[in-house]
């Protein structure tokens, strides 16, 4: 990721991959800090390896607790602009037990905190009170359920687009939504009275009594278990009608390349042989990546032991290789057992076991990453 300054979400996903796989080691503070909290920092395009810009044990040179450490330092122009306090992976964040970030937070320049245990991330700030942290996160994010809606968040934090007038402008709005969230999270599952009483005013003429108060409270109960499956309804019935949509382009763009493909395999200079088979696979490479960058730049190039898929139609710009597709049988249903395709992802080509060319379809992501690599 070095050099990758704008934090992707397929880097956040590879984070999340290493929180699982770390999940069941019991990992201590210190192999937490290393395996799991420097690479997140490293993702967000911080030099690791650098003490004067990722300080581990910081000593406070400010205020009176001069002396004492922080697990974490982000440092700009040599100044603390970010503090991390670091816990074992699966320890419980409770914001009691930040005591150290609390300490350190009024007397160092840093305007934003972090307490995490390389899977949850929570990010605080001073929005009631200058240079007294609040109780409370402004952002938390959890790499295993991570919402995109983060991201650009995140990213106001990272190295090259750091920008904390930005990331506090937002933060107040981000902490009240996430307070208000978690109130309506509560009033689904069992609604306040306060809440069950305001509904029934609205649609009942008699006294609001505690008994009319139990019956009202299992029909906003009801009410809001409905509202929310068919918003889901709703969302789940667009989602099928782009993807509808876009396999309709999909199939027209095949029709209309369909008559320039060759009948029977190609045979081309020094005996290399393309298969109709490969050729498909192009198209649906280029469908996948259609988004990304011109599906003209996307070429093939045929080799004897596999078929290379080139940006720019450049041997140092592969995209990923065929192998084996030549046992492909449009006719059979059991096909393809030794077939591949190998893609050049960001962090190391990997090859994936295929049967059928519409097997490519599932692999967009890692294709989207090989190409992204190039741009």
């Amino acid at each position: 990721w070095a050099g990758k300054w704008k934090m992707e979400l397929s880097q956040i996903q590879a984070l999340a991959e290493r929180v699982k796989a770390a999940l069941n080691e019991q990992l201590n503070e210190a192999n937490t800090k290393s395996s799991l909290i420097m690479p997140f920092l490293q993702a967000m395009g911080y030099d690791v390896f650098d003490h004067s810009e990722v300080a581990q044990e910081y000593v406070s040179e400010f205020g009176t607790k001069k002396g004492e450490k922080v697990d974490i330092a982000i440092l700009r122009e040599r100044e603390p602009v970010m503090l991390i306090e670091c816990k074992p992976l699966g320890d419980a964040l409770d914001t009691g037990r930040c005591s150290q970030l609390f300490r350190y937070f009024n007397t160092q320049p840093a305007r934003i905190g972090i307490l995490t245990d390389g899977r949850r991330y929570l990010f605080f700030s001073d929005l009631e009170k200058e240079n007294i942290m609040d109780g409370k996160p402004f952002m938390e994010i959890d790499l295993l359920n991570f919402n995109e809606r983060a991201l650009p968040e995140l990213q106001k934090l990272t190295k090259d687009s750091w920008d904390l007038d930005a990331a506090l402008s937002s933060a107040e709005t981000l902490k009240y939504t996430r307070a208000i969230k978690i109130l309506v999270s509560k009033d689904v599952v069992e609604p306040s009275d306060s809440l069950v009483r305001y509904y029934a005013s609205q649609c009942y003429d008699g006294k609001i009594m505690p008994r009319v108060l139990e019956v009202f409270r299992n029909i906003v109960k009801r009410a809001y278990s409905e509202y929310v499956s068919d918003e889901i309804s709703k969302r789940l019935e667009t989602v099928r009608k782009v993807e509808e949509q876009a396999h309709e382009a999909q199939n027209e763009q095949y029709q209309s390349i369909e008559h320039n493909l060759p009948v029977e395999p190609c045979t081309g200079k020094d005996g290399i042989v393309t298969h109709n088979t490969e050729v498909w696979a192009l198209v649906a490479i280029r469908t996948l990546l259609r988004e990304v960058v011109d599906p003209t730049r996307i070429m093939l190039r045929d080799q004897k032991s596999y078929c290379s898929i080139l940006l720019d139609d450049n041997n140092r710009k592969p995209i990923c290789r065929l192998f084996n597709f030549q046992h492909f049988d449009w006719g059979m249903d059991n096909i393809g057992k030794n077939a591949s395709i190998l893609i050049f992802t960001d962090s190391k080509p990997k090859k994936f076991p295929l049967q059928f060319v519409d097997d490519i379809y599932p692999l967009a992501d890692k294709l989207i990453e090989a190409v992204k690599f190039y741009e």
